[in-house]
This record gives C-alpha cells, structure tokens and sequence, in this order.
C-alpha cells in the first residue's frame, strides 16, 4: 500500500485565534471528505498565515472549493 502524501500550501489572512482555525476547519472537512483530501492543518505564525493541505500526489485539491469553505467559516481568504 502506497501511503505518499503529497502538500499544498497556500496563504490565508483574517484567522486570528484558536476558535476561527477551529471554525475553518469544520467547514473543510466536508469538502475533504468529499474529495479524498487526507488533512489540513492552519499555521499562525505572526503576521504569516498557512494552510497547509496533504492528499494523494495524483490529486490537486480544489483551490475555488477551499476559498469557499473558508469564507462560509467567517471573514477568511485565500491569498493564493
């Protein structure tokens, strides 16, 4: 069984605490699901802000899909 998880990261802005990676994460999940995607994780770092995305190196997430998720989640973007 091959387990090879390829990532995407992308920028983000507006996530400011705990509660609002929480809140975007929710809404991922579905379209994850969805798609096959393994797993997500935010990182803030200061001024930076990550998603980072793992899935199958055959599959490149859904870039409209995520932004829209994230802006179901509250005031979130997708930078690129």
């Amino acid at each position: 069984m091959n387990t090879q998880l390829a990532s995407k990261t992308y920028r983000i802005a507006g996530v400011r605490d705990d509660l609002e990676v929480k809140a975007i994460m929710q809404q991922l999940y579905d379209i994850f699901t969805a798609q096959g995607i393994g797993q997500a994780a935010v990182e803030l770092a200061g001024a930076e802000q990550r998603l980072v995305v793992k899935h199958r190196p055959d599959q490149e997430p859904d870039r409209q899909a995520i932004a829209d998720a994230m802006a179901r989640a509250g005031n979130f973007k997708l930078l690129d």
